[in-house]
């Protein structure tokens, strides 16, 4: 099976209810994305944490939300630097 599970979909819906920012922001969010490693993220979340727990350092929501607003930063900063 791939790495897009219902739990995977459902904690980055999640993400993206809460992110209208990023929904918006056309081609950057599928960039960002593209350099998430979503086995690692399932990786880092320990059994039995539910999608969306309220625990955010652990819940699978947390990490991809972690990730991305990494990965939404790191693009900001080559876009900043390539705009003269």
């Amino acid at each position: 099976p791939g790495m897009l599970s219902a739990r995977m979909i459902k904690a980055l819906c999640e993400v993206l209810k809460n992110r209208p920012e990023w929904r918006e922001s056309e081609t950057k969010l599928f960039e960002a994305f593209d350099t998430i490693v979503l086995r690692d993220v399932v990786a880092a979340v320990p059994l039995g944490i539910n999608y969306r727990s309220s625990d955010d350092d652990h819940s699978l929501r947390g990490c991809i939300e972690r990730r991305l607003s990494a990965a939404m930063s790191r693009h900001s900063a080559t876009v900043t630097r390539l705009v003269p």
